[in-house]
């Protein structure tokens, strides 16, 4: 199995301001997420999405995602397994992203 999904997205250009203003909304409708977003390099803004303790374990998991500007080709948004804790919640993380992806208009890309 692989452990990364790509989805490309509709925009034009890339900002920390603008993942942060599409993100902050989605992460409030969908429960106790906390949201930090950072621009990495040009071209690159990363954000961590930090999900409420687990009943079980009161451990939090966080959920790493990048947003990456192709120049010509467009924005993507790209969830790897070796970041954060996405590895360990696949299946959560994927579909937490997925879902975001899907409401900023993306489309799951197959590479």
């Amino acid at each position: 199995m692989s452990w990364e999904a790509t989805w490309r997205l509709p925009w034009v250009g890339l900002r920390a301001g603008r993942v942060t203003e599409a993100l902050t909304p989605l992460a409030a409708s969908m429960g106790e997420l906390s949201l930090r977003v950072e621009r990495d390099e040009p071209g690159s803004v990363s954000a961590w999405l930090t999900l409420p303790p687990n009943p079980e374990t009161g451990e939090e998991s966080i959920v790493e995602l990048s947003f990456y500007d192709l120049s010509g080709e467009g924005i993507v948004l790209s969830l790897e397994g070796e970041w954060a804790d996405n590895e360990a919640i696949w299946d959560t993380a994927f579909e937490l992203v997925d879902s975001i992806a899907e409401q900023l208009g993306g489309q799951l890309l197959e590479l």
